[in-house]
């Protein structure tokens, strides 16, 4: 199991994986050039504020109470469906 000890490196683990470009570059630069400066801005911020979310969330140990239990999982994967859905 993780300890205090091992925190650090996985925060650097996750500020690196998330400087890597990937999706979220594609996505900005597209924004970007299709709608300017602006609009690339607003998307970049609102790609940070998702990565602060899942970063608070895995450190918060959410990863395991959905590897213990099956029935959080799929309820959580149900709403999260629900809400695709809904968009």
């Amino acid at each position: 199991m993780f300890d205090i000890n091992n925190f650090w490196l996985f925060a650097l683990a996750t500020l690196l994986l998330n400087l890597t470009p990937g999706n979220d570059f594609i996505y900005v630069a597209t924004r970007s050039l299709s709608g300017g400066i602006r609009a690339g801005i607003i998307s970049a911020f609102g790609i940070s504020a998702g990565l602060v979310v899942h970063i608070v969330a895995s450190v918060l140990g959410l990863s395991v109470v959905l590897a213990k239990s099956a029935f959080i999982f799929n309820l959580i994967r149900y709403v999260g469906a629900a809400y695709l859905i809904y968009l």
